[in-house]
């Protein structure tokens, strides 16, 4: 019996195997393509609803806080407003004294201590809680000062003393001589505030628009975004009875509107790529003041 003996390929057999090769190539590749490119649009997608999430956890966090009759809205406007914002709190360890007229010094902890700084600085704005009788809620009340000088001093606890620090306000309204620090307790809390700006912003690095940040005088610094231009974001007004108002002191409700969209554009055809948008609405009521609540 003569033995098989294997046979060369021939040119045509060579030809055909490398189509073949080239065609189950060319799909995998272009399988491989369209899950790739899913995977990018969805990217974006979750992108987009993050920004958006971003606003609904953020601003309400930092609106609801305003107390639009103690001056805390400082600036307001269809794009952008300007407040007062909650950044310190810290808590009084020892009785506060009064160096001078106008004035009054009072040691804080320095832990427990919450905020983005753990610290006070000269120009800060505080609010300082002020107990009176403890039997009753009618005369609390909260002293407004400015931060003029911040120290380290202890605190002079009974079983040992633990690090505080000695601030020096400039209180904001005297009125018949040198406050009254009997109200002040030990365990007080004091409120440390900035000045911070919500504005649309575009950056000059990208030129893409977005919810811009701005604390104190630094520069602002993109916070949501991209959106879809100039009218990215807008802010409206309105007065305890449900009417818009440009009066500061009136606001009771801050609606926000955020308009984003993805930072890339998405395919759509073979030929052709959009950005997605979307939008998110957010009206906040501001504390004390209640929608319907009549008050001036």
């Amino acid at each position: 019996m003569r033995p098989v003996r294997a046979r060369g390929f021939t040119l045509l057999e060579v030809i055909v195997a490398l189509a073949l090769l080239a065609v189950v190539t060319s799909g995998l590749w272009r399988a491989l393509d369209v899950s790739r490119q899913a995977y990018l649009a969805q990217a974006q997608r979750v992108e987009l609803l993050r920004t958006l999430w971003a606003t609904a956890i953020i601003l309400p966090a930092e609106l609801r806080e305003l107390d639009p009759r103690d001056s805390d809205i400082t600036a307001m406007s269809e794009t952008s407003i300007t407040l007062r914002a909650t950044r310190q709190l810290a808590f009084v360890c020892a009785p506060p004294r009064v160096p001078d007229y106008g004035a009054l010094a009072v040691t804080v902890r320095q832990r427990p201590f919450f905020g983005m700084r753990r610290s006070f600085s000269a120009g800060d704005s505080a609010l300082l809680f002020f107990e009176g009788d403890p039997a009753t809620r009618s005369d609390d009340a909260w002293i407004r000062g400015e931060v003029v000088s911040a120290a380290g001093e202890d605190c002079p606890d009974s079983d040992q003393p633990r690090p505080g620090y000695r601030l020096t306000l400039r209180l904001a309204q005297v009125d018949g001589g040198p406050p009254d620090t009997r109200g002040v307790t030990r365990g007080a809390p004091v409120r440390g505030f900035a000045t911070v700006a919500y504005t649309l912003y575009r950056s000059p690095s990208d030129t893409q628009w977005y919810l811009g940040q701005q604390i104190q005088n630094a520069t602002p610094q993109p916070l949501i975004g991209p959106l879809i231009g100039p009218t990215g974001v807008t802010f409206a007004y309105f007065d305890s009875a449900g009417a818009p108002t440009t009066s500061a002191a009136r606001v009771a409700e801050i609606e926000v509107r955020v308009r984003g969209r993805t930072a890339l554009p998405i395919p759509v055809s073979r030929s052709r790529s959009v950005h997605e948008i979307d939008s998110l609405v957010a009206r906040i009521s501001l504390r004390n003041r209640p929608r319907g609540s009549g008050s001036p």
